[in-house]
């Protein structure tokens, strides 16, 4: 059950500490079984505080400059600059509480990068504003999780918020690393000129390769401007893997598709994505990349609509059936041998770990003693009640119904896991 816990919460900079700041109430312990110990409390493993300040205000369709000040809760301010700011997403660029994009600049306009709340110097970062997510950590426990699974899994690192903008209080968000190849982020080659290491967001706009067994097309998002030779090579290797997996399916041949294709990848997505039961998984909330010398791996995006929210569609409200949606290229997966045979043994060994139920549940724990009070003031701010998307999502008159909602769906959706990942 949810108790909200006080924590200290600073309303902009404060003066910096001379001494570094003690563990926040609520700070993750290590994961039993699986996944990498937690050897000292993180930047992000506290309250922080963004004031935007923008003369106009971004949209979907254009950037605007604006000034950007990121605060940890002891009052260090990591960033005190120029921001080239615009609305992101899709649906939720519609709302009264959206996203932006954030690409940092310097005192002479070019971007600039900085090391914001310990998650690596970048200058370019998105601000979640978790207006469908009901819970406020959705996202930030996917991805956290989906990184403690171990195996190499990259997910993108990010610190709950609350964001202030022009003056006015504007609720909790999350500060998210934009997922690209990055030293700090998906660390592999350049691969502007061979097209030998790449990073790809699934959508159905601003195509560069168009899918056949899946939905929409790969956007290329990194080497961002490859030359003609590496996007070449990029658009035959994507074509010669599809090709691997068809043969494979009509042949029983699967060796070439695991040598291109990182089977634990797959087998953990999965897992995270049907945990989640994120309805949107295999249309546009999934990310690739492939190093320089290793198979394609994926990488999770935007859980904001997960666990149960949509009784009022079909079958996604619903703990004990699989994802909707699962195209050619995800049913093929799914029936070959090796992860006919992955699946449920790795399903097994986290289900000891990072999945047994009550540190699950320990982990949202930890994350709502983060967002402390705060999630008081972004209630009063937007109203829980008032959150829907078209009349779909069940109806909620408190967080702590939410709270409580999500944690028996989620435990409802664990048990029927247990039962049923054979047959997946």
């Amino acid at each position: 059950m949810f108790l909200l816990l006080a924590t200290a919460c600073t309303e902009g900079p404060g003066p910096v500490a001379d001494e570094p700041a003690p563990a926040p109430a609520g700070t993750p312990a290590p994961l039993p079984g699986g996944g990498a110990p937690v050897d000292a409390p993180r930047a992000t493993d506290a309250l922080c505080q963004l004031d935007m300040r923008c003369d106009v205000l971004p949209t979907r369709d254009t950037k605007v400059p604006c000034t950007l000040r990121v605060t940890r809760e002891d009052g260090r301010v990591d960033f005190d600059g120029a921001a080239e700011m615009w609305v992101r997403g899709r649906s939720s660029a519609q709302v009264v509480k959206p996203g932006y994009g954030v690409e940092l600049r310097g005192d002479d306009g070019a971007t600039t990068a900085a090391d914001l709340l310990e998650m690596g110097k970048e200058s370019d970062w998105v601000i979640d504003g978790l207006w469908y997510d009901r819970l406020l950590v959705r996202d930030k426990l996917g991805y956290d999780l989906f990184r403690e699974l171990g195996g190499g899994n990259y997910a993108a690192e990010s610190a709950l918020c609350e964001l202030t903008r022009n003056g006015e209080y504007y609720g909790v968000h999350a500060l998210v690393e934009r997922v690209k190849r990055d030293d700090d982020r998906i660390d592999i080659a350049d691969g502007t000129d061979d097209g030998a290491a790449f990073v790809l967001t699934q959508l159905d706009e601003d195509c560069f390769y168009t899918n056949t067994l899946t939905y929409g097309c790969w956007k290329l998002v990194s080497p961002g401007t490859p030359t003609a030779d590496g996007a070449a090579a990029i658009t035959a290797w994507l074509a010669g893997w599809e090709a691997e997996v068809v043969d494979a399916a009509a042949s029983g041949a699967w060796d070439e598709v695991w040598r291109l294709t990182e089977l634990d990848s797959v087998v953990d997505v999965v897992i995270v994505e049907e945990l989640f039961k994120n309805e949107d998984a295999w249309y546009t909330s999934l990310k690739a990349y492939k190093p320089e010398d290793g198979g394609l791996r994926f990488v999770p995006w935007d859980l904001d609509m997960t666990f149960g929210q949509f009784p009022g569609y079909g079958t996604y409200g619903e703990s004990d059936v699989w994802i909707h949606y699962r195209p050619l290229l995800w049913q093929i997966f799914a029936a070959s041998p090796a992860v006919r045979a992955r699946l449920p043994q790795r399903w097994e060994e986290l289900r000891r770990g990072p999945l047994e139920e009550t540190t699950l549940l320990a982990h949202i724990d930890a994350l709502q003693a983060i967002l402390g009070d705060a999630i008081v003031r972004n209630d009063e701010r937007w109203p829980i009640e008032a959150i829907d998307y078209a009349g779909l999502f069940y109806p909620v008159g408190s967080y702590a119904e939410e709270d409580d909602h999500v944690r028996a769906w989620l435990g409802e959706r664990l048990r029927w896991m247990d039962e049923h990942i054979d047959a997946y």
